[in-house]
């Protein structure tokens, strides 16, 4: 072995520590999907919204209403797809544990399983119905006036939740190509630089 193998060699070491990533972070990713699927498939119910009885709503004032924001009866006939949606997750997960650093076959796992848990998320949450029909009275009952658009926002629960799902996983899907790829270069830049090294730089 020449010392410009042995130059690649360490090259290669040096990257992979560098596109190392902590195991903290795929195994905080399986708590949070396995944390999310239990909740939102068998316990959506403790997801509610709160209000003061007024004159307005009917409730006798000073009083604590507590709303379902979700509709129990519709999530409990999407169990099985929840069930996938947390399953897809940890396999991603897994994935990067596997993987122990960015790489281009991390980067279209990342890729593909954020695409499917995307998707996954829309059958299960653009449904209107998902959302408790009472949570929606009330939110536009509290939202009133110069308000009432934040009512109308605050009424679809489900798109705020897959908006900020989109961000989350379009982050992810960015940062995880962009260290691949980055990855990837470098490690065929490494494999020519050897493939070419037919005089030892270090005798000239």
């Amino acid at each position: 072995m020449n010392k410009t193998q042995i130059s690649v060699e360490e090259s290669q070491d040096k990257r992979e520590k560098l596109n190392k990533f902590s195991y903290f972070e795929p195994i905080l990713g399986t708590t949070l999907a396995v944390t999310c699927t239990v909740i939102f498939g068998w316990f959506s119910e403790i997801i509610t919204w709160s209000y003061y009885g007024t004159a307005n709503n009917n409730i006798e004032e000073g009083v604590i209403r507590l709303v379902p924001t979700f509709n129990k009866d519709v999530i409990s006939s999407m169990i099985i797809l929840i069930i996938l949606w947390g399953l897809l997750r940890i396999a991603v997960d897994a994935f990067y544990l596997f993987e122990r650093c960015y790489t281009k076959r991390l980067a279209i796992v990342s890729i593909a399983g954020n695409s499917m848990t995307f998707i996954a998320s829309c059958l299960i949450l653009i449904p209107s119905r998902i959302v408790h029909d009472e949570y929606v009275l009330h939110v536009h009952t509290a939202f009133q006036g110069g308000m009432a658009w934040f009512g109308e926002i605050l009424a679809r629960p489900n798109i705020i939740i897959l908006v900020l799902l989109l961000g989350i996983l379009l982050f992810e899907s960015f940062f995880a190509t962009s260290k691949g790829w980055k990855s990837n270069k470098e490690k065929n830049e490494d494999e020519e630089a050897i493939s070419n090294s037919q005089v030892d730089p270090y005798t000239l």
